[in-house]
């Protein structure tokens, strides 16, 4: 995974693209989210957002409350509810490998 020098975060670019895409509070589309998660074909693109998704799951902090509001106008009250959010992204895209 990239670093980001000027923050020395790890890069989140995959996960800003598709949460932009479709979790805009306009858009706001989980089900096409989840869909385009479980197409057949590994793409890199999705292998990165499954990365990064992962990452700022295990790495509470790493995307923030105010960080996901930027990417999608939805806003998020604290980290808790940040992490649960991502989580049940990962558990609805990822049946499989559901986190619980």
């Amino acid at each position: 995974m990239k670093h980001d020098i000027k923050s020395g975060e790890l890069e989140l670019s995959a996960l800003k693209k598709i949460f932009e895409a479709y979790l805009d509070h306009d858009v706001d589309d989980l089900e096409t989210l989840v869909a385009w998660c479980r197409r057949p074909a590994d793409s890199p693109q999705r292998m990165q957002f499954k990365q990064q998704l992962r990452t700022a799951i295990d790495r509470p902090g790493l995307l923030s409350p105010q960080t996901f509001e930027s990417w999608t106008n939805v806003s998020m009250d604290d980290q808790p509810e940040m992490q649960k959010r991502l989580q049940t992204i990962w558990n609805e895209c990822f049946p499989g490998e559901a986190i619980s």
